[in-house]
């Protein structure tokens, strides 16, 4: 038996061995060492030799290899002369195999130096302190948290090497983990290849090195209740050695699971700074992305395509917020640049849910021109949907997201389409002969085509309903109710409407799933569910007021009828905290529905003064909203290019000039300056200020001066 020390090293014959397979493979240590990235050269080249040799490092050259480790080492373990530098070079190897994986998909890294610098800040600030923090960096599915983590280590890496002290520890948690009880094991095993407590590597790394930094992605693919527990105590170890724990999560997988924050983090509270949030791409990130792309994948030799594309994508998303939800993803604009940088275009209304479905038909399903395509393009299909089905039933409490190549039976066929699914991307390997989707939202939504398309899908789909319906589930199966929403936009419409009826609204995870996919959904009638919920979250607290008006905001202009109903409604009856987002939401359909401008803002505006009417706001807060609801139409008016102001809505003002407070007023005559206003409506707004006094705000009498300037030498020479 093999020995089991932290290191290991070959024994005569099975170098022989070792050499043999290298030849038989067609293989060198050179291409072990930089084409297979197993380990350095010196590394690899201590093997061949005898030497000792990380173990982990040890076992996955022999894995390449086709050999089996214990024949291969020494069977009594090595004594190690200096285990603490060996504990660190793993450390390090592991760390550099987990950075490859940090890479975003499709698109080039765009460097966000703003955000890297705040998080750099806040950790190189922790390390220097006294007290250590635990540092979150928190984000939607898509924004990028994996890539930014991948920049901080490559700064902290650098930074190291300069500065000759400390360490830092990098880990996925792609395939954690085999239990809640041995988190702690599998986490330093993941960091170090030892299978050793990560607050016993932490200790040793700090006892020689000095302070470090762990870092580690994806917390959200292993987040159960359960294990927050585990996690209060290791988070609490990690501060007390002086180790500074960075973590990248999901944002409402961080709310659900660590809310109530001071009982998740009790003890250390004050020492969890959760200010690094991952915002979404600004237009200046999203054309860089966009013509980065066309021009490595494209190869066009000039610019012009590129930046047409870019600014076209851009000009697009600015009159439809469902293409901005995408075009500000940094992966959901990686798939759309893949589907439709070739054609130069996007179609106007597109949705997230609508984008997972023309990926997949164009990766998946798309039959390419070869003699065999048919039969390859329904292997590729039944194959992703078999992973897909192998993920779902291998999860418990987490949802499984990887499955093992020998889990899969493959014919000739299938052979060939598992290899175009890699090519394409679609599939990755991770090592260890393991196999993920290149995203955990595309797993997902591979998961809800299985349960909406095939037989034994529709049987699990029943179970589905039943667990979910059943409390307890709400906290065992989180991320069931991921599928569950991409699901909702796969079903017909009286389906939808019977899954929407059936569940329980007055829960927050079904009522998200269900209000983001009625806005998803192409049908007229699947937003009438947003109707419903509206009574609900009127009914309820911040949670679903928020939960409701995110969802109406990501609406397509499709639905922006039945929409606006459900804004207006909000603009009068939303929480406080909520007023601002309500507002903002309502002035920018105001801008982007085409028609009954003048109509719409005086529903707008009654919805509001009947908010003032109530006891619940002061009348200075209504002027507020007010102010809020017309500098944002007046800012997005700018910002869409609009060339016109419709003369309804300048009307509708003008009739309510004198409900609004001075600066209101103020915002009111800047749009009656505006080119292309016809002098008459000027006029007729001059007239109706000179019939009361102007307000004591500067800011009104500097612009009724300024429309007395321009009204005034027609009026003298109109003489009326």
């Amino acid at each position: 038996m093999a020995g089991i020390g932290r290191s290991l090293q070959a024994l005569p014959e099975g170098i022989e061995k070792a050499k043999k397979a290298l030849k038989r493979q067609n293989l060198t240590q050179t291409a072990l060492a930089h084409e297979k990235a197993l380990a350095s050269w010196s590394t690899i080249n201590k093997f061949f030799n005898g030497k000792p040799v990380d173990r982990a490092i040890f076992m996955e050259i022999c894995e390449t290899l086709n050999l089996d480790w214990q024949e291969i080492a020494l069977p009594a373990e090595v004594e190690e002369e200096d285990t603490s530098d060996e504990l660190l070079a793993a450390v390090q190897h592991h760390a550099q195999r987990a950075r490859l994986d940090l890479e975003p998909y499709i698109l080039p890294r765009i460097r966000r130096t703003a955000l890297l610098e705040k998080c750099l800040q806040l950790i190189r600030h922790s390390i220097e302190r006294d007290k250590q923090n635990i540092i979150p960096i928190i984000g939607s599915a898509g924004y990028g948290k994996s890539t930014i983590l991948g920049s901080i280590y490559d700064e902290l890496a650098a930074e190291r090497l300069s500065n000759k002290s400390g360490w830092i520890a990098l880990a996925r948690c792609d395939d954690l983990i085999e239990s809640v009880g041995t988190f702690a094991i599998e986490l330093g095993e993941k960091v170090s290849g030892y299978r050793e407590s990560i607050t016993e590597i932490v200790k040793r790394l700090t006892a020689v090195y000095g302070k470090g930094v762990l870092l580690l992605d994806t917390l959200d693919i292993v987040l159960t209740k359960s294990l927050v527990s585990v996690l209060r105590s290791l988070l609490s170890e990690f501060l007390e050695i002086g180790t500074t724990f960075v973590f990248t999560c999901r944002d409402q997988d961080y709310s659900y699971f660590f809310e109530p924050y001071h009982e998740s983090f009790a003890g250390f509270r004050d020492r969890v700074n959760s200010s690094c949030r991952i915002p979404p791409f600004d237009d200046d990130e999203v054309k860089e992305a966009a013509r980065e792309f066309v021009r490595l994948n494209l190869r066009t030799n000039t610019s012009d395509n590129s930046t047409d594309f870019a600014d076209k994508i851009v000009a697009l998303s600015a009159d439809s917020k469902s293409l901005q939800d995408i075009t500000r993803n940094p992966l959901l604009l990686a798939l759309l640049c893949d589907l439709f940088a070739s054609q130069g275009k996007v179609p106007e209304d597109l949705t997230v849910s609508q984008l997972y479905a023309k990926y997949w038909d164009w990766k998946i399903a798309k039959v390419r021109k070869t003699s065999q395509s048919l039969q390859v393009c329904m292997a590729k299909e039944k194959l992703c949907l078999e992973i897909a089905e192998l993920m779902y039933n291998q999860s418990s409490e987490r949802l499984r997201d990887f499955i093992y190549e020998s889990n899969l039976n493959q014919s000739e066929i299938e052979v060939l389409a598992y290899s175009e699914l890699k090519s394409d991307g679609v599939l990755k390997e991770i090592g260890g002969k393991r196999i993920i989707f290149f995203h955990q939202t595309f797993l997902e939504y591979a998961i809800a085509r299985w349960l909406y398309g095939t037989h034994t899908g529709e049987q699990a789909r029943q179970q589905l309903e039943g667990e979910l319906n059943a409390s307890e589930t709400t906290y065992s199966r989180y991320y069931l109710w991921t599928v569950f929403r991409q699901l909702l936009t796969l079903v017909n419409l009286s389906e939808f409407q019977r899954l929407a009826h059936q569940f329980n609204k007055t829960k927050i995870l079904p009522f998200r799933s269900l209000a983001f996919a009625a806005v998803s959904r192409s049908e007229p009638e699947s937003v009438l569910v947003l109707l419903s919920l509206l009574e609900i979250a009127l009914s309820k607290d911040y949670a679903f007021q928020e939960a409701l008006l995110v969802a109406v905001n990501s609406a397509p202009l499709r639905h922006g009828e039945r929409v606006w109903q459900v804004v207006v409604k909000l603009l009068e009856k939303v929480g406080k905290e909520l007023i601002n987002k309500a507002t903002e939401i309502a002035a920018e359909l105001l801008v982007r529905l085409p028609t009954h401008s003048g109509f719409r803002f005086q529903e707008a505006i009654d919805a509001v003064t009947k908010r003032m009417e109530g006891t619940r706001v002061s009348k200075d807060e209504g002027y507020q909203t007010f102010g809020k609801l017309l500098g944002t139409y007046a800012d997005k008016l700018v910002l869409m290019g609009e060339p016109l102001i419709d003369l309804e809505v300048l009307c509708t003002l003008k009739n309510h000039y004198f409900l609004f407070g001075g600066n209101v007023r103020s915002i009111v005559i800047n749009l009656y300056l505006t080119p292309d206003v016809p002098t008459l409506a000027q006029r007729e707004l001059l007239m109706e200020i000179s019939t009361q006094p102007t307000s004591e705000s500067f800011k009104e009498k500097e612009k009724a001066i300024a429309l007395v300037q321009r009204v005034l030498p027609e009026l003298i020479l109109s003489a009326d």
